[in-house]
């Protein structure tokens, strides 16, 4: 940024009012750490850190709004109400970045990386499911079928004799042959083409490659729908309080998002998100007179979602996890199937 960036981000650093909210954001974001259990490298872990820890996140939030100035300079000159959440969440965010690499966090890291190759690369097709889960295909068009199942992954030879390091793979030439072979493979078995969740690739990719040594891979990494997860992890019906500290919420928010729905939503979301119909034939079970009417009222109850999940924590935009994302998802299809029955 300019020197005049500079100078607006550093003068207002150097105020009273300021250094209070800054004060505020620190205590806020070591609590959030400490909660969630995350351990960025520049910031002592909380055993070790003590009372200072508070001021090493201080630090480490004036260099974060120097070095992003160009983010920021506006909305401070401009004295917004909501600066100090923003500037927290955002702070937030790069810290969750930062904690997530090959060695702290390797299954998500692997994750981002895969998706960004295969994004890039000319032979790949991807979408995202549901506006957030990321699908593949070497083919159009391609079937969107229910995640592959554990005993179907298992099926997947790995096609390596000898098996490479987890870092061997981040490199395209690597990862894209065993991207197309696992595709082959899973479309082989289904007997069809098929979009498939990159976070069951990611899975098989840990059934055989060993992750770093220095990691130890437990339950809070992401896994499908499908129930395939991270060798060695079990995934049960409901997360241990322990593990998912906020895991105990996602019923009851489920339960009020549903509340907000219509009973006409209500249904189209059950027929969808549960029983996975087209839209064709949501439309002939609902009356309507083509697939366009159940696919608009659809789009209206996700921008409604949105809306809900915006502002909680672990399921808004700013700190999205997508393991509590799917027992949210599960939440709310158990609460619709309370409350209708299978076409």
């Amino acid at each position: 940024m300019g020197n005049r960036g500079n100078d607006i981000i550093r003068a207002w650093l150097n105020q009273p009012a300021s250094r209070r909210i800054l004060g505020s954001i620190a205590v806020n974001v070591e609590r959030w750490l400490r909660r969630r259990r995350i351990r960025p490298a520049a910031i002592d872990p909380p055993e070790l850190g003590g009372s200072e820890r508070v001021g090493e996140i201080l630090s480490e939030l004036e260099i974060f709004l120097l070095e992003h100035g160009t983010e920021f300079q506006s909305l401070i000159a401009s004295g917004a109400d909501h600066l100090e959440k923003y500037l927290e969440r955002s702070f937030r965010n790069y810290l969750l970045d930062r904690s997530r690499s090959l060695q702290t966090d390797p299954w998500r890291f692997f994750y981002r990386a895969s998706s960004e190759i295969l994004r890039e690369s000319e032979k790949f097709h991807h979408q995202l499911r549901s506006g957030r889960f990321f699908m593949f295909s070497m083919k159009i068009p391609s079937l969107a079928r229910p995640p592959l199942r554990e005993e179907e992954i298992e099926r997947i030879s790995f096609p390596l004799s000898v098996h490479p390091q987890l870092n061997e793979l981040l490199a395209a030439k690597a990862l894209l042959p065993l991207a197309a072979h696992f595709w082959r493979e899973a479309c082989l078995i289904r007997g069809e083409d098929l979009w498939l969740d990159l976070r069951d690739f990611v899975n098989w990719v840990f059934r055989h490659v060993p992750s770093p040594r220095e990691v130890s891979l437990s339950a809070d990494y992401e896994s499908s729908a499908s129930d395939a997860g991270v060798p060695g992890v079990e995934r049960t019906a409901e997360p241990a309080s322990e593990a998912f500290p906020f895991a105990c919420d996602i019923p009851r928010l489920a339960s009020c998002f549903v509340n907000r729905l219509t009973w006409e939503e209500r249904r189209i979301f059950y027929y969808r998100m549960v029983c996975e119909l087209d839209w064709g034939a949501i439309a002939s079970r609902m009356g309507y007179a083509g697939p366009s009417g159940p696919l608009y009222r659809y789009g209206q109850v996700e921008t409604k979602l949105k809306r809900f999940l915006r502002d909680q924590e672990m399921l808004g935009p700013e700190d999205f996890t997508p393991q509590e994302w799917e027992f949210f998802c599960e939440a709310l299809r158990q609460i619709l199937k309370n409350v209708f029955s299978p076409p």
